[in-house]
């Protein structure tokens, strides 16, 4: 979990990033897999007290072993089907269902309205840590400056400083590093934030 100190620290690097460059920039970090859990685990809590509920207002002489089974079944039923096989999007609201990082970043794109800018020049840097997968989602106008093979490295560089275990360092130091690299091609002229430099996620 990124605390508040931390997500200050990000925030500044970012700030001082696009004071180098014309490019906006958005960072996200999820972890949307808590989400599943907490509902995967009071589905499987329902499921159990419902069935033993049954058994013992209705049927006080029914076989306890066979209680005993039907509840591992219900318990495997959850973890199979639910959580493993993630079938349980299919009941779950859009809001809540979970997406592969390159399908959310998009999402999150369109949402945070990063498309939005003057110059086209939105750049989105989303972090999914149950795939543990960075991806960069950039608008026409950086695809104009940075070509693809270049977007790739930086987005190599980009996972590779998240993943560390001082990620927060790497972090401010991958994104220090990739201002300089920008500011030669793209350097800024007339600086307007026109995005939040907060860091989003968990």
């Amino acid at each position: 979990m990124i605390k508040l100190p931390e997500k200050k620290v990000i925030s500044k690097c970012i700030e001082e990033f696009e004071l180098q460059t014309q490019i906006e920039f958005k960072l996200i970090i999820e972890k949307k897999a808590a989400n599943y859990s907490e509902i995967i685990y009071t589905l499987l809590l329902v499921f159990v007290f419902i069935f033993w509920g049954a058994v013992h207002f209705f049927d006080a002489d029914f076989d306890f072993n066979v209680i005993y089974l039907e509840a591992l079944f219900l318990v495997v039923f959850n973890y199979l089907f639910l959580s493993k096989f993630l079938v349980i999007q299919y009941f779950l609201p859009d809001s809540l269902k979970l997406r592969k990082a390159k399908e959310r970043a998009l999402f999150l794109f369109a949402r945070e309205k990063i498309y939005r800018t003057k110059l086209r020049s939105g750049m989105l840097l989303y972090y999914s840590k149950l795939e543990k997968k960075g991806i960069f989602i950039v608008d026409e106008g950086v695809k104009e400056k940075i070509n693809p093979d270049q977007l790739e490295f930086w987005q190599a560089e980009f996972n590779r400083s998240i993943n560390s275990e001082n990620f927060i360092e790497e972090l401010g130091a991958f994104i220090r590093t990739f201002g300089v690299f920008c500011h030669r091609i793209w350097p800024d002229e007339t600086f307007t934030n026109e995005l939040s430099n907060e860091v989003l996620g968990k």
